[in-house]
């Protein structure tokens, strides 16, 4: 997954510096947590604390339930993965303590790579070392399935199992290895559609476009009518760069369509005619609805478009709603509304599932103490906590629901189909999810449509046998 998803301070500290008081660095992770609290043991370099916390409401207790496992293991320190500093960071710092108070075990954090790939690539010199730390790791919704086989099936650690039920079903399926529990769901992240609200009335449009040839239709309108005053407005901005901001995009496009999940039931999938026909409008709106440079684009490059009042559509994840709300940081402010993203005739709206999992490294020597962290920091207490002073989109309905919640958040309520990305490509979701955003991107570029899918299928074919 991209930085962005794990990355808090970019996201929120506009949004929640007056209850922070302090401006807050950049570059924090979504799921991160901050450095060492506490004493103990640590692998790695241990950062220590900078940030300012006072600001803060204080963290929810321990619960009960959890004290009582973890004060089993008073004494005890848990290493935990943390890419350090911003708004998640501080949060985290307040939890930690918390939990050394309530249960007499100590948290260790261990500073990590805020770039994924290199964080991938972190993991896999940890499991293949067979290092017993970090006990506690923080990883991105696709790499349960490429590090299944070094994680602990958390069905065999306490309170664990009971946490999992409550959280969403596709969450837990993407968790869920060759029948065996390697991750807790930390954060449930998909991809919205962005509007702007007046540019809809200035147009004459009662509503955002539910198809994505509406989407197409009203940002040719709108662009039309806005680039005579300012000829770099466009109509529809999204992620089609080629990285796995692409990956999820076209994920998105396909379940939508149609066109099925690039691998269903074992075999490729994706070489179908649903395929072809979203691909070949996509391709269609670089150069006219969307900037040639889109090509390029990732997150942060979408956001700022929107956010200076260039586009009348984008496809982000929820982190923007903050930012855009800021009158420092946003010409939209009042003036954007978010809706699911839309669809084809032959499918429904989707969200691609972006996100952070708690996991435990099977060498761990502190398995049940890592599991009643975790079970405290997926309580559902701590949650509405984070989601109500970090924007963090909550992995369950329990939390999601919550009155106090949605007022904080209102687009949690916006609901949509979750799409996983094709994780069971296991340890080689790398070249899979490479194969995916380098055949788009090509076809984005004008390169053929047929061959591009063509050639993808024939590049996962080879990586599932």
């Amino acid at each position: 997954m991209t930085r962005f998803l794990r990355d808090w301070s970019r996201r929120d500290f506009l949004r929640r510096t007056g209850q922070a008081g302090a401006v807050l660095a950049a570059g924090s992770g979504l799921a991160a947590f901050i450095e060492a609290c506490g004493t103990g043991g640590s692998s790695g370099n241990s950062a220590s604390s900078t940030v300012n916390t006072s600001g803060l409401p204080a963290v929810p207790s321990v619960p009960s339930d959890v004290a009582t496992v973890a004060k089993k293991y008073t004494g005890k320190t848990v290493v935990v993965g943390a890419n350090p500093s911003g708004l998640g960071g501080q949060i985290n710092k307040l939890a930690a303590a918390q939990f050394e108070k309530d249960t007499g075990v100590k948290i260790s954090f261990v500073v990590e790579p805020s770039s994924t790939s290199d964080l991938y690539a972190q993991y896999q010199r940890v499991f293949t070392s067979k290092g017993s730390t970090p006990d506690v790791m923080n990883v991105d919704v696709v790499y349960t399935g490429a590090f299944g086989q070094y994680l602990t099936d958390l069905k065999t650690v306490p309170l664990l199992p009971d946490q999992a039920s409550k959280d969403y079903p596709a969450l837990v399926q993407n968790d869920t290895v060759n029948g065996r529990l390697v991750g807790i769901p930390n954060a449930g992240d998909t991809g919205y559609l962005w509007y702007r609200t007046d540019l809809l009335q200035k147009y004459g449009f009662a509503n955002p476009p539910t198809t994505w040839q509406e989407l197409t239709d009203q940002a040719t309108k709108i662009q039309a009518g806005e680039k005579a005053s300012d000829p770099n407005f466009y109509g529809y901005v999204f992620q089609g760069n080629a990285y796995e901001g692409l990956t999820c995009n076209f994920m998105e496009w396909i379940t939508s369509y149609g066109g099925g999940n690039v691998i269903d039931n074992g075999k490729v999938t994706v070489d179908n005619p649903n395929t072809i026909a979203i691909l070949k409008l996509a391709q269609s709106w670089v150069g006219k609805i969307s900037p040639t440079g889109v090509t390029a684009f990732a997150e942060e490059d979408s956001r700022n478009a929107f956010g200076s009042g260039q586009a009348a559509f984008m496809r982000n994840w929820p982190y923007v709603y903050s930012l855009f709300a800021d009158p420092k940081n946003s010409k939209v402010v009042g003036k954007f509304g978010f809706a699911p993203l839309p669809h084809g005739p032959n499918g429904q709206a989707s969200g691609a599932v972006g996100g952070w999992q708690y996991a435990i490294n099977a060498e761990s020597q502190n398995k049940n103490a890592a599991a009643g962290f975790i079970a405290y920091m997926t309580s559902d207490a701590f949650q509405k906590y984070r989601a109500i002073n970090s924007t963090t989109p909550p992995p369950n309905d329990t939390t999601a629901k919550d009155p106090d919640v949605l007022k904080a958040d209102p687009w949690i309520a916006v609901q949509t189909n979750r799409v996983v990305r094709p994780s069971k490509l296991g340890t080689k979701y790398n070249q899979g999810s490479t194969a995916i955003f380098q055949a788009v991107n090509s076809a984005l570029r004008g390169g053929d449509v047929t061959q591009a899918v063509s050639g993808m299928k024939q590049q996962l074919q080879s990586l599932i046998g």
